[in-house]
């Protein structure tokens, strides 16, 4: 007799995941890329290095030209972006990446949207 199992986490269309706070995570960036454990609801970046740094979704987007730059000594807003983990042109102990998780599985994103348009 088949088993059937229906216990199934939120996915990435689960709108309660991205309505309610996040699970807070902190990390400073000493390789490239940083990690997430589950998928972002938002992600802010600190960069108090003393040069700019680009940042991307994917090794290609932040060797290429799909990547957004961080200047020097300030910070961005916190990014509405689903992502399961960040690239950065430079790393440094000056970089800090705060982020609010949701409780979506990173296996509901392929590769970290890597090889989609925009993102390289």
């Amino acid at each position: 007799m088949a088993v059937y199992n229906n216990n199934t986490g939120p996915g990435l269309g689960s709108v309660g995941s991205y309505q309610v706070s996040g699970k807070p995570f902190a990390q400073t960036v000493t390789s490239s890329p940083v990690t997430f454990p589950s998928v972002t609801r938002w992600v802010k970046i600190i960069n108090l290095h003393n040069a700019d740094t680009n940042v991307g979704f994917s090794s290609a987007g932040v060797g290429g030209s799909n990547y957004f730059t961080v200047k020097q000594d300030t910070q961005t807003e916190p990014l509405e972006l689903k992502v399961t983990e960040l690239h950065f042109s430079v790393t440094n102990a000056a970089i800090t990446v705060v982020a609010g998780l949701t409780g979506i599985d990173v296996g509901e994103i392929d590769d970290n949207w890597s090889g989609e348009p925009g993102v390289g």
